[in-house]
């Protein structure tokens, strides 16, 4: 297997994680070149996922993954890295969605011998988003539920994140686009 360069932009808020420490030592120790930026501010993200690699990691939840998600939608289509994903976040719908291991080391192996697959890419007003766009009760239950909650009782709080609301604003602009994603 080819070496491959990876990117990881790491929340900051799980920078200590011992299993991805363990997990980057592992790939590093089968030749594969791995970076890791720790996020300390806003725009962080997305500045590192806009940079050169063969593999952009967003290491976090689904915040990491739309803020780095936004830093690869502002480089040309044939010079974008392939995105892929290390679960450490609250609930991780996007990785479970997508089937990716929770397991750091699993999901860092998958990152480097997965296949690449088209994932769509959706933007309203602006903005970029890959897994659900949320506006009025879905963003309210998201935002004000503890994150104890949301960790205890996935599947009692899952309901509650896939109600939203039809009130879009006035004309919202949506566009697609295609993005390379790791997969197994």
């Amino acid at each position: 297997m080819a070496k491959k360069f990876l990117r990881l932009v790491v929340n900051g808020k799980v920078a200590n994680s011992e299993a991805l420490r363990a997990a980057v030592a592992q790939q590093r120790g089968l030749g594969h070149r791995v970076e890791v930026h720790v996020t300390w501010e806003s725009g962080d993200a997305r500045r590192f996922g806009s940079q050169e690699a063969d593999v952009v990691v967003a290491v976090g939840g689904d915040g990491t993954v739309n803020e780095v998600l936004h830093g690869l939608m502002t480089l040309p289509t044939e010079a974008r890295p392939a995105l892929a994903v290390v679960a450490l976040g609250t609930t991780d719908d996007f990785a479970r969605g997508c089937g990716i291991p929770l397991d750091s080391s699993q999901a860092l192996a998958l990152c480097v011998a997965g296949d690449s697959v088209a994932a769509d890419v959706g933007r309203a007003n602006n903005r970029w988003f890959i897994n659900a766009a949320s506006i009025g009760f879905g963003a309210v239950v998201t935002a004000t539920t503890p994150p104890q909650l949301k960790r205890a009782n996935f599947d009692a709080y899952a309901p509650c994140r896939s109600i939203s609301t039809a009130n879009l604003p006035s004309s919202p602009r949506f566009a697609t686009k295609r993005l390379r994603a790791r997969s197994g």
